[in-house]
């Protein structure tokens, strides 16, 4: 759930023999935004739990049309743009149709969305180190004096935007800071238009939704599964601890 690598070390050797990469690949395997999993499947384990004690379908989806509403007021009025409430409660309503299925049902959905999710991811990283690759290889070529063909010099402006994209210049910084430092209504501009790009204007918010949803799921399985609430044995919980 973590980076791309070429985000992280664009200027080390990819390589698995190199310690950096291998810090790198635990923390992103084992650490990398894991709360937020954590919390997506205990969402879902709240959800089975409220479903299970005769919670009516109407509160149900009060409960979460309030929760969307929140998050929308949170992430504009309440100027934090990057508003996540808003993605539970749109994944709950989308939940809504599987919130008494059977675990063995919630856990094939869960990990159909979860492969269709590493999947994309994978693909995104490998693209995503492809552009570097081929830009690095312009930037070398342009420092020699090499004279550079339409298609490199694409690839450098190709790079150049997906690295001002995920990080802002400095320019773009200094001119946020000055907006940041006006009044409310300058900032409810900038925190509308950074919710409304979070959550619909980019590829990412297609990943967020994803990510969410199969681990809400995942939750949800575990817990009609009587895994999360205790319910197996003590041999069983020995083996998810040590095997997953």
């Amino acid at each position: 759930m973590g980076d791309s690598w070429y985000q992280s070390f664009p200027r080390e050797l990819q390589s698995i023999l190199n310690p950096d990469w291998i810090v790198w690949i635990i923390t992103q395997i084992g650490f990398s935004d894991t709360m937020r999993a954590l919390f997506s499947m205990l969402f879902g384990a709240g959800i089975i739990l409220m479903c299970s004690r005769g919670m009516s379908n109407g509160i149900y989806l009060k409960r979460n049309i309030f929760l969307v509403v929140l998050g929308l007021l949170h992430g504009t009025v309440l100027l934090w743009g990057y508003e996540i409430l808003f993605v539970y409660g749109v994944s709950a309503l989308l939940l809504f149709p599987l919130r008494k299925a059977a675990s063995g049902k919630l856990f094939r959905w869960a990990g159909c969305l979860l492969l269709v999710f590493c999947g994309f991811s994978l693909i995104g990283s490998f693209s995503s180190v492809q552009v570097y690759d081929q830009a690095q290889t312009a930037i070398s070529a342009k420092s020699q004096g090499q004279i550079l063909s339409s298609e490199q010099a694409n690839e450098i402006k190709t790079w150049v935007e997906a690295k001002n994209k995920k990080q802002q210049t400095s320019e773009a910084w200094e001119k946020e800071l000055r907006t940041r430092q006006s009044g409310y209504l300058a900032n409810l501009r900038l925190s509308t238009q950074q919710f409304f790009q979070f959550q619909f204007g980019s590829s990412e918010s297609v990943f967020i939704i994803f990510e969410t949803v199969a681990t809400i799921l995942l939750g949800m399985a575990l817990f009609a599964s009587g895994i999360i609430s205790g319910q197996r044995s003590e041999r069983f919980y020995w083996k998810l601890m040590w095997f997953g």
